[in-house]
């Protein structure tokens, strides 16, 4: 009984995903200890890359992550320059994030990082393209095969949980 109440009482402050994880964590602590794990938990820092559609559907995108790190390969910079020729919403939202990414630019170096007013922060990956360590047989010529190699690499040498946005 006791363990329901707490399982609902949960549910209120996080979604349901981060449960289990809760659980985990907090088996046989006591109840500051368990506020405390609860609160590491909420402001668990984490990293989104971008892929090329993302950004095409939605231009605000970059400013939906709240206080995460968000990332977009170089390859996705050139799709949205390849689709700004269009004269259809595809090319109205390639063009409006490509405007985004230009005032960014102005705060600071992209490929360094610019903090957002949201607390986040947005970087360009130059580099996705290194092949050490990548999983044996993945062909980097092609675009999402790029990307996903750069969240594998970023999964295993990050500090923070990696994913990736597509739609």
């Amino acid at each position: 009984m006791r363990a329901r109440y707490k399982r609902a009482t949960f549910q209120r402050w996080v979604s349901p995903v981060y449960i289990s994880v809760f659980f985990g964590l907090c088996l046989h602590k006591p109840k500051t200890q368990i506020s405390r794990t609860l609160l590491t938990i909420r402001v668990m820092k984490k990293t989104y890359i971008l892929d090329t559609n993302v950004l095409l559907t939605d231009p605000n995108a970059l400013f939906s992550f709240e206080t995460n790190d968000l990332i977009l390969p170089l390859i996705v910079i050139e799709e949205l320059d390849r689709h700004k020729d269009r004269q259809d919403e595809v090319g109205r939202n390639a063009r409006e994030v490509s405007r985004r990414l230009d005032e960014l630019r102005a705060k600071g170096g992209l490929s360094e990082g610019v903090g957002l007013a949201n607390g986040g922060s947005v970087r360009i990956e130059i580099n996705g393209n290194q092949p050490d360590g990548q999983p044996y047989g993945i062909d980097l010529n092609t675009t999402d095969n790029r990307i996903l190699a750069l969240a594998y690499a970023l999964m295993n040498h990050g500090q923070t949980p990696v994913i990736l946005v597509t739609k």
